[in-house]
Order: C-alpha cells, then sequence, then structure tokens
C-alpha cells in the first residue's frame, strides 16, 4: 500500500534578500535634568520570500516557477521610523524643609513615541485559471491578479482601512485572455501597504533612599503607562493562506481585522536593601 506523506518541502537557495537604509539621530541633554532623543530611520528591505523557513502558508510564493517574479518589498519592510523619547529627572528642592525636600526629589519621567509607515501585502486571488475559491484548502496557493487598474492612495488614515475605500477590488482583473495558460502576474509581490503604526509610552517614578538598620534601603514605585492616549493602531495585512483583508474575492479585502490593545497601565514596587 503506497504511503501518503500528504506533500513534501524541498527548500530552495536561489532566493535573495537585500536591505539598505539611512539613519539620523539627535541626542540633547537640556537643562533641569531633562534629556531628548529622537532616531529617524529611512529604510527599504527587498527579498524574494520573508517567511520560507518552514512549509506554511507563510512561505508561499504567489508564483514560485518563476522566482525572480517574487523580489519585491520584504514582509517586514518600513520605510520610515520615528522614535523619539524623553528622560526627566525632576530636580526638586535642594534645600529648605526636610519633609518638602523629600516630597519632591527622586521623581523621574520617561515617555517614547514610536511610528512607522505600514507593512506592505500582496493582493491576491483563488479565482485565476478557473481555480475555485477556497480559501482554506492548504493545497491550493494564491495567485497574484493580472492586473490593477485603479489607485491606491497611501495613507495612515484608520477610517481607510475600517471602511476599506484605500483600494478596490473590483479593480484587479482576474480573467485570463482566451487560450492563455500560465498568464504571468500583473501586479508586484508585496506592491501595497496597510494601516501605519504609532503608540505612546510613558511612566512615572518616584525613588526615596533612607536609612535603617545600618544600611541604605531604596524604595521604588512606578506606574507604567502603555498606549497612553489609547491610540487605535490597527493591525497589518499578513500574507498568510487565505487572509481576508488581502483576498479580492472576500468582503474583508482591504479592511483591517483587528487592532493591537487598548491603553494599559501597571504599578510596580521595589525594595532593594
Amino acid at each position: 500500500t503506497p504511503f501518503n506523506n500528504g506533500g513534501a518541502y524541498f527548500a530552495q537557495t536561489d532566493s535573495n534578500q537585500y536591505y539598505n537604509a539611512f539613519n539620523a539621530h539627535i541626542n540633547k541633554s537640556v537643562s533641569h535634568g531633562l534629556t531628548l532623543d529622537a532616531t529617524y530611520t529611512w529604510s527599504k528591505a527587498m527579498d524574494q520570500i520573508s517567511n520560507g523557513d518552514s512549509a506554511n502558508a507563510n512561505a508561499n510564493q504567489t508564483d514560485p516557477a518563476h522566482n525572480v517574479t517574487e523580489l519585491g518589498p520584504s514582509d517586514y519592510d518600513v520605510r520610515h521610523r520615528v522614535t523619539a523619547l524623553a528622560v526627566w529627572d525632576v530636580p526638586g528642592r535642594k534645600s529648605g524643609n526636610s519633609l518638602l525636600k523629600s516630597a519632591t526629589t527622586g521623581w523621574q519621567v520617561n515617555g517614547i513615541y514610536t511610528y512607522h509607515t505600514g507593512f506592505p501585502f500582496t493582493p491576491v486571488t483563488f479565482k485565476l485559471h478557473g481555480i475555485p475559491t477556497l480559501e482554506n484548502a492548504a493545497i491550493i496557493g494564491p495567485v497574484r491578479p493580472l492586473g490593477f487598474t485603479g489607485k491606491m492612495n497611501q495613507t495612515c488614515s484608520n477610517d481607510a482601512f475600517i471602511a476599506g475605500s484605500e483600494v478596490s477590488a473590483a479593480d484587479f482583473n482576474t480573467t485570463p485572455p482566451t487560450g492563455s495558460n500560465g498568464t504571468p502576474p500583473g501586479i508586484g509581490r508585496n506592491s501595497f501597504r496597510g494601516p501605519c503604526y504609532q503608540d505612546m509610552d510613558m511612566s512615572f517614578a518616584k525613588q526615596q533612599s533612607f536609612e535603617a538598620m545600618g544600611h541604605t534601603v531604596s524604595l521604588r514605585f512606578q506606574a507604567n503607562m502603555f498606549n497612553i492616549f489609547n491610540i487605535l493602531t490597527l493591525t497589518p495585512f499578513s500574507n498568510g493562506n487565505g487572509n481576508p483583508a488581502a483576498l479580492i474575492e472576500s468582503s474583508s479585502f482591504g479592511k483591517a481585522q483587528s487592532a493591537n490593545a487598548g491603553r494599559i497601565i501597571e504599578f510596580v514596587g521595589r525594595l532593594v536593601f
């Protein structure tokens, strides 16, 4: 009886990756214990497959017979990224009433802001060349459409990605010419961009040192606030097999499927002696 192993996976070595970047960094110590730091990165990551280390849907190429046509932005390519942070060691009162000095010294405020443009994704179809729509079938891989006649305005508007108005499925061509077989894709891999990302985290801390039993004891209280302004940040459009945000036959095409966590606050206490 023949042994059915389901499928075979063969790693290939003919895929290439490229990365180039420009970084600008500014650091400034201002007065009264305030330090500012900011980094801007422009980068471009290109490859022919981004997750090709296992035989799963994320590693599926959309035209594996012609690997050269797979060259495009990496799944994790980010063109513009900004990170800005501030650290403020509050000076407090250095003289005068001891209670007032204790209450106003040892404070620290930290903040970090992160922004980057959206990750790329590849619109795919299951209907090209008569392939039926079967979104959950692992044995049928999605392919890129034959062409795109519309326009995608690159934006960071959450409203556009919630409504799916950034790109229209009707602007893609999935009908090959009569009698054709194996028509190559008409759009590039990862030629579209998903939602942008931005986040603001802050922490507030108070540390107090005192003498006890012949030792210096430090007591620190800290409040960490992640996404302190509760900014709505939509999750990227993945390139997994059957992802509705990238499948042009899906009613959810071009629409964000979820969002990152909202505001999170944690309190920390630490005693060092």
